[in-house]
């Protein structure tokens, strides 16, 4: 009997230490957001160009402050040595503050910062969050604390979306209205306004909205107008005006400004499901980057659908195209967008070892901030 307690008992501590065993590795082998943020702090290190390493840890600053990391971000914010980079890489930790509820501490940056362009970011950032939580009153008091013209202006964007998403849409049409410029954001407020009322079911007012984004697109500098246009297009798919947004594509005379609205149009179609159509748009596709940018969008679609297999195949190709980008910083974007979507595609394991195997050390870091920006519990309010 004794011989049977002790191999019973012996059983029994083999299955806990296989357990605690496995266990273990699981939660090695699932990378947490901090994890993560680290690795690819160590890849900026490396980088030998001090403004693009710069660049990348204000990336990196910017993704520790949405996980909330506050923290680790402002350790990360003071190992930036171009100083107009580290001020605005404050402007991302007060936009997330604000996001967060601490207004306070958010307002506490601007002492921290020394350019005047910088103080403007901050308080426009936290422009945005008081206007995310509708408190429009609050948001236009701290509206007249930013000075610098286009964060002014993005500022009166916040508050026109918080009037439209109260249904005042007589009211956000008069902020975006009064708006001095520039242009290419006049634009990008009324489409965005146009997207609330097509949202929220009224058709007519954002059909109006779309009309006034494409009238203030005649103020808009040559050098910005694709863009513009790009979003015109965009918020003209969403409401039902396909035949509007090829026109746009097709009066572009130069193929890069062409391209560049065609893949607005396509991802706008994949988030309305159309996905036959998307692919349809896509075949006018000749850039790598608007490839890799298009196959990433399609295989998240196409996952949430059910389809895997197809969304694992796209991705494999985007991960082929993103290869033979160059420059690198244009190469690391794409490859942030691969990393989104793997763990949405795969897992955050498959994800992590694809982003870690990347040579380059700016396309190292963009990866692993894609794989956080993938993760369930990643908090992404929008950027200023």
């Amino acid at each position: 009997m004794r011989s049977a307690n002790l191999i019973s008992n012996w059983v029994a501590l083999t299955v806990a230490v296989i357990v605690v065993a496995t266990t273990r590795n699981a939660l090695a082998a699932n990378p947490t957001s901090a994890e993560l943020l680290q690795e690819a702090s160590a890849a900026a290190a490396t980088i030998d160009d001090a403004d693009e390493r710069a660049d990348m840890l204000n990336y990196l600053v910017m993704t520790q402050a949405r996980t909330g990391d506050i923290a680790g971000a402002k350790r990360t914010a003071e190992t930036i040595s171009v100083p107009l980079k580290k001020n605005f890489a404050y402007g991302h930790i007060a936009t997330a503050l604000a996001y967060a509820g601490d207004v306070d501490g958010a307002k506490a940056l601007v002492d921290v910062v020394t350019d005047a362009s910088a103080k403007s970011m901050i308080y426009e950032g936290i422009v945005e969050a008081v206007a995310d939580r509708g408190d429009v009153a609050k948001a236009k008091a701290m509206a007249v604390r930013v000075t610098d013209p286009f964060y002014a202006a993005h500022a009166q964007e916040h508050i026109a979306m918080a009037q439209a998403e109260a249904a005042d849409f007589a009211a956000a049409k008069a902020t975006i209205g009064a708006i001095s410029g520039p242009g290419d954001v006049i634009v990008e407020a009324y489409v965005r306004v146009a997207e609330i009322c097509l949202q929220s079911g009224k058709e007519a007012e954002g059909k109006q909205m779309i009309d006034l984004a494409t009238a203030a697109a005649k103020q808009v500098p040559e050098f910005l107008l694709p863009l513009a246009l790009a979003d015109i297009a965009e918020a003209q798919i969403r409401a039902g005006q396909l035949d509007s947004a090829m026109q746009i594509a097709a009066r572009a005379s130069a193929p890069g400004d062409k391209a560049l609205i065609l893949q607005h149009v396509a991802a706008a179609q994949i988030k309305m499901g159309d996905l036959d159509a998307a692919k349809n748009t896509a075949h006018a596709f000749t850039n790598a980057f608007d490839e890799v940018s298009f196959d990433t969008d399609l295989a998240a679609a196409q996952a949430a659908k059910g389809d895997k297999d197809g969304a694992r195949r796209l991705l494999k190709d985007a991960d082929a195209l993103a290869a033979t980008i160059i420059p690198a910083p244009i190469g690391a974007m794409a490859c942030e967008a691969i990393g989104t979507t793997q763990v949405r595609v795969n897992d955050v394991v498959i994800a992590a070892d694809w982003a870690r195997s990347q040579k380059d050390p700016e396309v190292r870091v963009r990866a692993l901030i894609g794989v956080v920006e993938g993760l369930p519990d990643y908090h992404h309010p929008e950027l200023p």
